[in-house]
Parts: C-alpha cells; sequence; structure tokens
C-alpha cells in the first residue's frame, strides 16, 4: 500500500502530491489496511485527515467504515467520495467543462498533438516564433494534475506564439487535431 499525500502548498500555491510512505501487504483484510494505515501515517495529525482515496474493491470500503468509525465524534468526519475521490474530482470537472460548452480539452490535447512527433513542425515553431518550449501533454481523465500542462499552455497560446505559427505554415495536415488548433486559434486556413 503506497500512502500519498495530497496537500494545499502554501509555497506554490497549489494543490500539491507527495509520496509518503509504503507499507508492504500480502492478503490484507480491511482491519489489517487500518493498522498499517495508521501506523504509516504515525508522526501526523490524522484529525487533519480530510479524504481517503482508493481502488474500490469490498475491502477498501469496510477498510473506509473502520477509519470512520475510528474518529472522535468531536473530530471532523471523513469525506465519503466513493472508492475513489480523485476520480470524482476528475470526473466533475469533466462535466462542468462540457456542460459549459468549453473546448478546453480539445484544445490542450491539440497543441501537444500538433508538434510530437513533428521535428519539422518545431523547427518551423521556432524559426517563427523564436520559442523553444512547446505545449505539455494533458490527460483528459487526470483534470487536477494538469497545472502544468495549462500553465505552458497559457505560455505559448494563443497569443502570439501558437497563432503566429499556424498564420504562417502554408498547408497543416488536414486532421483533427490540426483543425482544433486553427479553430483555437481562430485562422481560417485552407
Amino acid at each position: 500500500m503506497d500512502i500519498v499525500i495530497r496537500y494545499w502548498s502554501e509555497d506554490a500555491n497549489q494543490v500539491a502530491t507527495r509520496y509518503f510512505y509504503s507499507v508492504f501487504l500480502e492478503h490484507a483484510t480491511a482491519h489489517d489496511l487500518q493498522v498499517k494505515f495508521t501506523e504509516g501515517l504515525s508522526g501526523l495529525s490524522l484529525t487533519k485527515l480530510v479524504q481517503v482515496s482508493m481502488d474500490g474493491p469490498n475491502v477498501n470500503r469496510k477498510f473506509f467504515e473502520a477509519m470512520q468509525d475510528s474518529v472522535d465524534a468531536a473530530d471532523p468526519q471523513l469525506l465519503e467520495l466513493g472508492s475513489c475521490g480523485l476520480h470524482v474530482i476528475h470526473g466533475a470537472f469533466q462535466i462542468g467543462h462540457k456542460a459549459a460548452g468549453w473546448s478546453v480539452n480539445e484544445m490542450l490535447r491539440s497543441m501537444y498533438g500538433l508538434f510530437k512527433d513533428s521535428p519539422a513542425r518545431r523547427a518551423d515553431y521556432i524559426s517563427q516564433t523564436g520559442k523553444k518550449v512547446f505545449p505539455k501533454k494533458f490527460c483528459q481523465v487526470r483534470w487536477l494534475a494538469n497545472v502544468d500542462v495549462a500553465t505552458r499552455a497559457i505560455e505559448v497560446f494563443p497569443l502570439p506564439h501558437v497563432k503566429k505559427y499556424v498564420e504562417s505554415v502554408k498547408k497543416l495536415p488536414s486532421n483533427i487535431t490540426c483543425k482544433n488548433v486553427v479553430k483555437s486559434c481562430r485562422v481560417e486556413k485552407q
């Protein structure tokens, strides 16, 4: 069992994720998980624990119930977000994105795809913009883990870098990736 802690970092002013500890288990019951989990977090205040994410088997559900029962009634209760709270939160961002009619995920994926595996496009981009910074890979099912991707996208898009590149290129391939980037730049290319 790997214990990974997600917390608000005052230094970075964003959510940070850090590996904390590993516990080696063989065939484990919910009680075994709880004991090892508590041992793994020794030295930390469990009253500040907000939520536990896990893979989803019934043992994990029983583990969560045991953890909830072990919390003092006066202390904050753990949030129950299903077997894996991160999937729920990532899904909520995706649903909100879709409901708002945004195309951020298509744009981020396409910006990365435009330059991925294309040394010629990268060379043209560098010669047109003077920049050697490229979009990073976006993962649609891990919205909260895309801070670096979004930060990089803001750095290179839309003005002037990617837009300047798209306007200067004589012809881009006629694929969905290039069409999404052109659409995002609002540049009409034949």
